[in-house]
């Protein structure tokens, strides 16, 4: 059964989606150019993790549902990818030397990580957290299953043990009743 893996999966990716947007967090407060750099640089590494773990999830079975989740979900990063490219390039073209903008409105950069990144930031986690929900039901499922099986494999041994008492019980009398008679003829 894949629920076990796919919540593990899913997990993961909850959590590396989660290090990204800490890592565009992190981006709002660079003072130039080459700290952004550093932070483009980790977050290229976790993008490439994603990727492996979204592979890892892409290769077990899944079920209608979850593949019409799963599409959901390749359009939602699509979308947060692209507003993330925008965040970024907002980011390299800011003036650095410039005192921050408008104290009410915020930056062109503060404003995009704000508006639509979280936006797609939000829709993004809420299509791995129905995800989720799914393969937690499905493993909930497979437990369930599990338990029963082993409850069922435990009747039949005690069942088995039973019998093999019951069948040594059965020779005991018959070695007793056959070892007495040829004794009383000879």
């Amino acid at each position: 059964n894949h629920a076990m893996p796919s919540v593990e999966n899913v997990s993961n990716l909850e959590a590396l989606w989660n290090r990204f947007r800490r890592i565009e967090a992190g981006m709002l407060n660079v003072r130039n150019v080459q700290e952004l750099s550093g932070f483009e640089s980790q977050a290229m590494r976790l993008i490439q993790e994603i990727e492996t773990a979204e592979r890892r999830y892409e290769s077990l079975e899944r079920n209608p549902t979850e593949r019409e989740l799963l599409a959901q979900y390749v359009e939602l990063r699509k979308q947060f990818l692209e507003s993330h490219q925008s965040f970024l390039q907002a980011a390299r073209e800011k003036d650095y030397e410039q005192p921050e903008g408008d104290l009410l409105l915020g930056d062109v950069v503060t404003n995009l990580y704000s508006g639509t990144a979280e936006a797609n930031f939000a829709a993004l986690v809420e299509s791995l957290a129905k995800i989720g929900s799914l393969s937690l039901e499905d493993a909930q499922v497979a437990r369930q299953q599990v338990a029963q099986s082993y409850q069922i494999a435990t009747v039949w041994v005690l069942m088995g043990m039973g019998l093999s008492v019951l069948a040594a019980l059965l020779v005991d009398i018959l070695i007793i009743h056959a070892v007495p008679a040829p004794a009383c003829h000879a």
